[in-house]
């Protein structure tokens, strides 16, 4: 019962949400929901569509996915995405002269710049969702996205999976 609202939110976030983001019912043929997989959320996931991803679904599903579409409430498969955020410190030597006054070089110093560089990983599965609402393992579909850096790849990782679907729509 610990999870009864978070389960009442999402079902009338989804009844709010899916009209809005340009979803057409009538061509749909395959119903999904997403799934944020996470360490730090209480119980391990939520339903949970971050704003790249709402807006990646709302700008560009439609038209290059018009079969697949976001319901939760209706959704037979869950698309389960995870992005974890690698931060990496890289120091660069510079070398500078010292020079006498006379402007004769008589050696040379060596400082370093830092910079941190962050790398984006978003994971995603897609799952068949049993009758009773539990994800059946394994998963139908893996993917992992290690090629964005300074912003987060959750929608092209979204997009993975919702191309997979619509595969399996045909």
């Amino acid at each position: 019962m610990k999870y009864a609202p978070v389960a009442i939110l999402g079902s009338l976030l989804a009844v709010c949400v899916a009209p809005c983001l340009g979803q057409q019912p009538q061509t749909c043929k395959t119903y999904f929901k997403v799934i944020e997989s996470d360490p730090h959320i209480p119980g391990g996931s939520m339903e949970r569509l971050s704003d790249p991803q709402r807006k990646w679904l709302r700008d560009k599903a439609p038209k290059k996915y018009p079969g697949v579409c976001y319901d939760p409430v209706k959704a037979t498969y869950a698309i389960v995405w995870n992005e974890e955020r690698h931060s990496t410190t890289v120091s660069s030597p510079e070398t500078a002269p010292i020079k006498d006054t006379d402007g004769n070089r008589v050696g040379s110093t060596t400082t370093y710049s830092t910079e941190t560089q962050t790398r984006y990983v978003t994971y995603v599965s897609v799952m068949k969702i049993a009758a009773d609402g539990k994800l059946q393992e394994p998963p139908l579909f893996f993917d992992n996205d290690h090629a964005h850096f300074f912003h987060s790849s959750s929608a092209s990782g979204l997009e993975q999976g919702i191309k997979f679907l619509s595969s399996v729509g045909k």
